[in-house]
């Protein structure tokens, strides 16, 4: 059970930075640092 919660989590980051990837590289930057944008 705890390993499909960690899968969860994993799909939800990956839909919010879907989201945040559509919309301009200017306001990629805002929501994600540097270090936040390069880690995904």
């Amino acid at each position: 059970m705890f390993f499909i919660l960690i899968m969860v989590v994993i799909n939800l980051f990956e839909l919010i930075y879907e989201v945040m990837a559509s919309f301009s590289g200017r306001a990629q930057n805002l929501w994600f640092p540097p270090f936040l944008q390069y880690s995904f």
